[in-house]
């Protein structure tokens, strides 16, 4: 097979070694042996995030994880900022789910511009329960400024949750997940990260659990209180002989966390 050469923000080139270690023979996903393959994978994703808080990983695409930043982390109402078609797939999901969305547009090819965004947050007398960001906008290529805008969105608005895409940033361009002050930020892998696609890698803030803990109906499969007591789980059995109890909401994603833990080498 002729390998290609891909000129697409994503699925991206994989290194040789990386889909060669993809090729490891399967291991049970309750297993010590993958306990501790989690525990070591998830605890590489917190230097790429910039964070000492939680990193987890989801059997899913980008576009589960922005799903579920709302569900878990927002009762009634959004303010997406929109720059390009994915900056919009927020907006759309919002709607779907019968939040109150409010758009801030600063058009496609455009940044959005911190001073509007204040603007508009102390123009407003509600109060946002969050806003997203998208850190680097696919369809554009536009680079916003997320360390200010979250700085915005902490001086107007203290209460309000700061919500990234980082799709096609996290591994490309830095994030500072705890130095920024964010809430949420998720990434598909077969952009910046370079693995195969099928996993999307996320943090979450404290403040942002705790607001999940308020929240009654988060669904199941991507309940961030779940994947928190997934991570608590491995962490605990990981270095038993055996590894008890169901730590995961999926069967989990074992060759790609092989390739993830190459990737982090």
């Amino acid at each position: 097979m002729t390998a290609a050469k891909f000129f697409v923000p994503g699925p991206t080139w994989v290194r040789p070694e990386i889909l060669q270690e993809m090729t490891r023979p399967m291991i049970a996903h309750r297993s010590a042996e993958f306990g501790e393959l989690f525990v070591r994978v998830v605890a590489n994703l917190k230097p790429l995030f910039g964070t000492a808080q939680d990193t987890f990983v989801a059997a899913c695409s980008g576009t589960g994880i922005l799903e579920a930043a709302l569900t878990n982390c927002v009762p009634r109402r959004v303010l997406v900022t929109t720059c390009g078609a994915f900056a919009e797939r927020w907006l759309a999901i919002g709607q779907t789910l019968g939040l109150e969305v409010d758009q801030l547009n600063a058009g496609w090819g455009n940044a959005v511009d911190p001073e509007r965004l204040a603007d508009h947050l102390t123009s407003r007398r509600t109060h946002y329960d969050a806003v997203t960001l998208t850190h680097n906008e696919t369809s554009t290529g536009v680079t916003n400024d997320v360390a200010t805008l979250a700085r915005v969105v902490h001086e107007e608005s203290p209460n309000t949750l700061v919500l990234v895409d980082a799709v096609s940033s996290l591994g490309g361009i830095p994030v500072q997940f705890d130095e920024w002050g964010l809430d949420v930020c998720l990434a598909s892998v077969q952009k910046g990260i370079a693995l195969p696609p099928g996993i999307t890698v996320f943090a979450v803030s404290a403040r942002a659990l705790e607001r999940c803990r308020k929240r009654p109906y988060r669904g199941t499969y991507l309940d961030f209180l779940n994947y928190k007591t997934q991570s608590f789980m491995f962490n605990l059995f990981t270095g038993l002989k055996n590894v008890t109890g169901h730590a995961h909401q999926e069967t989990a994603y074992r060759c790609i966390a092989f390739g993830l833990r190459q990737r982090s080498l």
